[in-house]
């Protein structure tokens, strides 16, 4: 039972090993993929940050010149 247990518990864990870019590699792309899919994961980060960053500045003038 414990053989069992164990090798169920490896089998489901193995895939997690695996990176975006060794699936890009089976379809040939190797891992220009992945390295589109991070550099336009921090575009869209570093555009939301900016657009963070721009309203809080607004919100606090609006503060100070409240009070």
């Amino acid at each position: 039972m414990k053989t069992a247990i164990a090798t169920l518990v490896i089998l489901i864990a193995a895939p997690a090993f695996a990176d975006p870019g060794h699936f890009a590699e089976e379809r040939g792309h190797t891992h220009w993929l992945a390295f589109g899919a991070l550099a336009l994961a921090l575009a869209i980060g570093g555009i939301a940050l900016r657009k963070f960053l721009q309203h809080r500045a607004t919100a606090r003038k609006a503060t100070e010149r409240k009070a």
